[in-house]
């Protein structure tokens, strides 16, 4: 490979990772406000794992 095809493939795998992150970001939003709604219209019926949980408690 040339250098210029390395660039462009590290540049692809930057954006893919970019793009990886802004999906889990979005999916960690979505699970956090299912789960608040469930908690809050039917604290009962409300099982899972939050994500926003697992995330939190690795800090």
């Amino acid at each position: 490979m040339s250098e210029e095809e390395i660039a462009i493939e590290k540049m692809c795998d930057f954006e893919r990772y970019l793009e990886m992150q802004v999906d889990v970001h979005e999916l960690a939003i979505q699970d956090g406000c299912i789960l608040e709604w469930d908690m809050q219209h039917e604290p009962n019926k409300a099982i899972g794992i939050s994500l926003l949980s697992i995330g939190s408690s690795k800090t």
